[in-house]
């Protein structure tokens, strides 16, 4: 008969049996692979930024044909100085040049599908080159005639990169597009150029969308950036100023809510440096078009600055109300730019704009970046932008920065740069880009100490005195920092800032010192070696126990 005691010890086994059965179950379920859904990633690898990619045959064709525009029009220009060819004849010569292209592409295309949409591109090219010559050299076709078939050819080529799936012959549509009002002699007219950009714009990025050619916008983008900085002084200095007003805000509204909508549309996609940086430029241009064009007072635009900040925390606040899955990363870009305008804002408004103040700006940015640097998967981005402003932080202490305005300046200063050094800080306490913020800490109270010296001078202490004292802070904070630091590099750099102390000390206050400040200086710098000495060697002991 079976006791009590192996029945409750077979009852233990079977338990333990159960319960490795379902941990080896459970872990054979979570270890299961997604199933992978061949569209979505097909999807996303459209959906990605993929510019033309050129192999080398195509590469070679491009160049070919290249070679035949720069060729042809050598040999026009030759014909018509020789009375070979009028310009008329030039003209039908050219265009005919195109046509040719344009067939040859078309039959051999089932053959050479590349091939043949770098020769549709190349035949575009010299259909727009032929208009710009008889519109503008020879003015044997007139200017309207000369806009009707160039947008003709415009749509024909986009018209032909939707029907081909073909990227390659957007970009040529997109290059002979911008090029129709040099081409067509309309420049000088600023209400045609533009409003044909915004539709033209409009229609590249509804392209970009509808194909996936995301890079397409952002090319579109920078070449009408390009012709903004081209034309920036005309059209600022228009007398009618709300057409180049409504002109900027449109292409700031159509390719910042393009840009958006890309985040939107790819709920787990992060921000690129490409949407990053087209969100940044766009708000410098068209903040600097503001300001040149109306030309207003630094306070009045700082206030414009500022509201238009609000902007960027409407569509932060709107993103979350509604809940939208946007990317860490598109949030952190929209309330980096919407913080750094409303800083720059409120600098201009207390007006002075002395360039004192712009270090407040720069350290508020660079705490700002540090920490988006640290929660952002596009972290070298942002950290890039934060040791930029580091380095604007440490020219503006050293060459802008001076406490010589007033006393009610060098104080607010002194307690900021405090400030400044306590967010080092903290920053490298919470591991946030340890080692630069650990190392700009080291650098920042040394620095701090030395303002203190400066400031000293609104406190009536004599120079021999304050540079005692400097010294003696110095002495104090480096010992301390040296025996403090647990990282190699941060002893290495806490003995720099200790020899350099120990060399002040040496070459200017014991040497030139008199008096009792010199007997007064020996003592103190004596025995606060002696002490420091002590604790660096307690220090290293301790080290030597662990």
């Amino acid at each position: 008969m079976i006791s009590n005691e192996e029945i409750l010890k077979r009852l233990e086994k079977q338990d333990l049996r159960l319960s490795k059965l379902e941990r080896h179950v459970e872990a054979n379920y979570y270890s299961e692979e997604p199933e992978i859904d061949p569209e979505k990633i097909e999807e996303e690898v459209k959906e990605s930024y993929n510019f033309p990619k050129l192999t080398f045959n195509q590469v070679i064709t491009f160049i070919g044909v290249l070679g035949i525009i720069i060729g042809a029009i050598s040999f026009l220009f030759y014909a018509v100085a020789n009375n070979w060819i009028g310009e008329t004849g030039q003209i039908i010569i050219g265009v005919t040049l195109g046509f040719i292209l344009f067939g040859l592409a078309s039959t051999l295309r089932k053959s050479k599908e590349q091939w043949s949409n770098i020769i549709f591109g190349g035949a575009y090219i010299i259909e727009f080159l032929t208009i710009g010559v008889g519109v503008l050299e020879y003015q044997v076709i007139p200017e309207l005639i000369g806009i009707l078939l160039a947008v003709a050819f415009l749509v024909s080529s986009v018209i032909l990169s939707i029907t081909f799936k073909s990227k390659v012959i957007a970009y040529f549509a997109l290059v002979g597009g911008y090029l129709i009002p040099f081409i067509t002699g309309t420049l000088k007219d600023d209400l045609f150029v533009m409003s044909f950009y915004i539709l033209l714009s409009i229609g590249l990025v509804v392209l970009s969308f509808a194909e996936n050619w995301y890079d397409l916008r952002l090319s579109s983008y920078v070449v009408i950036s390009l012709f903004i900085l081209y034309s920036f002084e005309r059209l600022t200095s228009a007398d009618n100023k709300a057409i180049p007003m409504i002109f900027m805000t449109l292409i700031f509204i159509l390719y910042k809510t393009s840009v958006l909508l890309f985040s939107t549309r790819n709920q787990k996609k992060e921000f690129s440096t490409f949407e990053s940086l087209t969100v940044a430029s766009l708000s410098i241009l068209f903040l600097s078009f503001v300001y040149q064009l109306f030309d207003l007072p630094l306070s009045i635009y700082g206030i414009f600055v500022m509201l238009f900040s609000f902007v960027y925390m409407a569509e932060i606040l709107y993103f979350k109300s509604q809940k939208s899955e946007v990317s860490k990363s598109v949030l952190h870009t929209l309330l980096s730019i919407g913080i750094i305008t409303i800083n720059l804002g409120f600098l201009m408004l207390i007006n002075s704009v002395d360039k004192d103040f712009f270090l407040i700006l720069f350290a508020i940015e660079y705490v700002l970046f540090s920490i988006i640097s640290s929660k952002a998967e596009d972290a070298n981005f942002y950290k890039s932008y934060s040791y930029i402003l580091l380095g604007l932080i440490t020219f503006w202490y050293a060459f802008i920065l001076r406490f010589e305005t007033s006393f009610e300046h060098a104080t607010f200063f002194i307690f900021f740069l405090l400030a400044i050094v306590i967010s080092f800080l903290v920053l490298f306490k919470k591991n946030i880009n340890f080692k630069v913020n650990a190392a700009s800490f080291l650098i920042g109270g040394f620095a701090f100490i030395y303002s203190l010296y400066k400031y000293s001078w609104y406190l009536g202490l004599k120079n021999e005195a304050a540079q005692i004292v400097l010294s003696i802070l110095w002495l104090i904070y480096t010992l301390t920092m040296f025996s403090h630091v647990e990282t190699r590099g941060g002893k290495q750099l806490a003995g720099l800032l200790l020899g350099a102390t120990l060399i002040k000390i040496a070459f200017n206050d014991l040497l030139y010192l008199s008096g009792a400040f010199r007997i007064i200086g020996f003592i103190l710098f004596g025995t606060l070696l002696i002490i420091g000495g002590y604790l660096i060697k307690g220090n290293e002991e301790h080290e030597e126990i662990k």
